[in-house]
């Protein structure tokens, strides 16, 4: 296993930024289990008045993993570390980005508006035929028998705004909430 994680923030009365980046990678507990992650995390805000402020932030995402397995029940009692699928990966890719704004009003009131984007991959290869039929070479072909590939691309985005206010009623405090939201997703 190597896992590394490294951050740098800093902040003045106008500004404030905050970046980590962090990975892991690792060759598994089981035989064909190697994979490794990498995160990124960065966000940025500008102060343009005590009362307005905006900020972009940005995340990037990437996992890939072999998926170990051919098991049965009773070859897994006798050897749960083996793997006798060396071929079964698995990949995944986000990307989201969000730019906000945020009004104090005053000190009870406050707005929040949020434009946001998604964009992901997640991507599969392997051999998924029933466990009791050999990931092998085809006799006929020569050649390894044909993996599944299975691919799903994400694409969304959206805005919402929302209102926070707190008030006194009948001597007590109370906040109200509220917001809209308007999203599209799409996956194909």
């Amino acid at each position: 296993l190597f896992n590394s994680y490294n951050a740098l923030g800093g902040e003045t009365e106008k500004f404030h930024y905050y970046a980590y980046f962090d990975h892991r990678s690792a060759d598994g507990w089981r035989d064909n289990g190697k994979y490794f992650t990498n995160s990124g995390f960065g966000t940025f805000t500008w102060r343009f008045t005590p009362k307005f402020s905006l900020s972009a932030e940005v995340m990037a995402n990437h996992i890939r993993s072999q998926q170990p397995g051919g098991h049965t029940d009773s070859s897994f009692t006798a050897s749960p570390k083996s793997s006798y699928r060396s071929r079964n990966w698995m990949d995944i890719e986000w990307f989201t980005t969000a730019l906000i704004a945020n009004y104090q009003f005053d000190k009870r009131h406050k707005l929040n508006i949020k434009l946001f984007g998604i964009a992901g991959n997640r991507n599969s290869v392997g051999y998924l035929r029933a466990i009791n039929i050999k990931d092998s070479i085809n006799a006929s072909t020569g050649e390894y028998n044909n993996r599944t590939v299975d691919i799903d691309n994400y694409r969304n985005f959206g805005i919402e705004a929302r209102y926070l206010g707190d008030f006194s009623l009948g001597g007590r405090d109370h906040s109200f909430s509220g917001g809209l939201r308007y999203f599209n997703g799409n996956t194909y």
